[in-house]
């Protein structure tokens, strides 16, 4: 997974190794950020806030991109009541900041890459499904999910882009690109247990 924010925040994300017993399945190793406390934190906080989203939708299921490579979106949401039929992508991130932090000084938007969004849309629009972002904010406890396109590969969320620079990965330095800021006050909201 990407990780980006503006440089006043220190929030993070990770993609998901698997834990035993989960709903969630992962086919590879932890590597890259997941290496390090922070990236192995983020993880932790992403596993919930999935899992948090699947309780929510008991039919679902994620199958995760493998761990030890860069992949364009985080997992697919399959059905289990339809033969495990493809029913979402899914991109998740995890951002330590509060609800409140989010829905006052930054209005409410998550920044994410526009070119990751790009690729979602490309994926999902190439197996017919909607792609659907989920924001995990450990500061709260809460998982936030907003669908992001249809199946079609039309925008179903308001979003603005802007050219910042942020936080390269949950374990620092900076990068300068296209950002989208998706509009997250209407999002759903799933408590973390």
């Amino acid at each position: 997974m990407n990780h980006e924010e503006p440089q006043h925040a220190s929030p993070s994300d990770a993609s998901l190794p698997e834990p035993s017993g989960s709903p969630v399945r992962s086919c590879g190793s932890s590597s890259l950020d997941a290496d390090t406390p922070r990236g192995r934190d983020a993880i932790r906080w992403a596993r919930k806030g999935s899992e948090a989203f699947l309780r929510a939708y008991p039919s679902l299921r994620l199958a995760e991109t493998d761990q030890g490579e860069p992949a364009d979106v985080d997992g697919i949401l399959y059905s289990i009541m339809k033969g495990c039929v493809i029913k979402g992508v899914v991109e998740i991130k995890t951002r330590y900041m509060s609800l409140d932090k989010l829905m006052g000084p930054y209005k409410g938007e998550w920044l994410i890459t526009k070119n990751k969004l790009d690729r979602g849309i490309q994926l999902a629009l190439g197996l017919r499904c909607p792609f659907v972002g989920l924001l995990v904010l450990p500061n709260s406890g809460v998982c936030l999910s907003k669908q992001i396109a249809d199946k079609d590969g039309n925008w179903t969320c308001s979003f603005r882009e802007e050219v910042t620079k942020t936080s390269a990965s949950v374990n620092g330095g900076e990068m300068t690109g296209l950002n989208a800021f998706i509009d997250m006050t209407d999002a759903k909201q799933f408590k973390i247990q």
